[in-house]
C-alpha cells in the first residue's frame, strides 16, 4: 500500500514536471518543481534508510512484494 501510495505521488511529480517543460515554464518555476521532486527523493531515501536501519533484511527481501514471493526468495 505505502508503495502505490509512492507511486502515486511520483507519477504525479513526474507529469507535473512534463508538462511544465512542454509549456516552456520560466526557469524559476522549473527550480521551484525541481526543488519540489528532490525533496519527496530526500523523504523516500530518509526513510529507506531509517528502514534498513531498524531491519535490514525485510528492506533486502522485498517489502513491496506479498508474503507468499518472500517465502519462496
Amino acid at each position: 500500500m505505502e508503495y502505490g501510495c509512492w507511486h502515486d505521488e511520483h507519477q504525479l511529480l513526474v507529469n507535473d514536471l512534463r508538462s511544465a517543460l512542454n509549456s516552456h515554464t520560466e526557469d524559476n518555476e522549473l527550480c521551484i518543481l525541481v526543488g519540489g521532486v528532490m525533496a519527496y527523493y530526500d523523504e523516500v531515501f530518509r526513510l529507506k534508510s531509517t528502514g534498513a536501519k531498524a531491519d535490514v533484511f525485510h528492506m533486502l527481501s522485498g517489502m513491496w512484494k506479498t508474503p507468499v514471493e518472500r517465502c519462496f526468495m
